[in-house]
């Protein structure tokens, strides 16, 4: 949120040795290392005052982690999967993809809050759930569907409850700051 620090998943292959997440400075000075993670790191994420950073590791680690990170210390564990994860901008919820393999049987969307306690989940893709995405007022939430789903669908976070199915093909969403857009 400073626009200071840059977490970087710092190898995402299947057969990764390093499982951790680097943070640098905007001019690429290091800053430090994440280490916890057993298994690939996908996404990252801090939370919108920057107390804390989220980290999803997937294949034989399958943990959303989270981490302190000025002293870079691991804060908890909290669920399993984690593919792409997003803050709401509260700062109380993070909405995890519940699990990114192609054989996937579980297509979920999960909402979790910062200390863990589960809040809910999305159901309604019926493929592998790629990316998730809170608008900027924090009143939808988006998701986007790929291989056999392929749709980008908005969800009230609150109710769970679907608002709508938007386009085809998303692997990666963004909202506009206005909330009027998502790319």
């Amino acid at each position: 949120p400073d626009g200071e620090t840059i977490a970087c998943c710092k190898n995402c292959k299947y057969d990764s040795s390093d499982s951790s997440v680097e943070l640098m400075s905007k001019t690429g000075r290091y800053k430090g290392t994440l280490r916890g993670h057993t298994g690939t790191v996908r996404s990252v994420a801090f939370s919108p005052n920057g107390s804390l950073l989220a980290s999803a590791g997937v294949y034989l680690d399958d943990k959303v982690r989270l981490w302190d990170p000025r002293t870079r210390e691991p804060k908890s564990t909290l669920m399993r999967n984690g593919v792409s994860l997003a803050w709401s901008p509260d700062g109380e919820t993070i909405a995890c993809c519940k699990n990114c393999k192609y054989d996937s049987s579980d297509s979920s969307v999960e909402l979790m809050s910062k200390t863990g306690r589960y809040k809910g989940t999305l159901r309604g893709h019926t493929g592998t759930v790629r990316s998730v995405a809170f608008s900027p007022n924090g009143s939808l939430l988006a998701s986007a569907g790929v291989y056999l789903d392929d749709k980008v669908r908005l969800w009230d976070p609150r109710t769970r409850e679907p608002k709508s199915t938007l386009m085809r093909n998303g692997v990666s969403l963004a909202w506009s700051p206005d909330g009027e857009t998502i790319a």
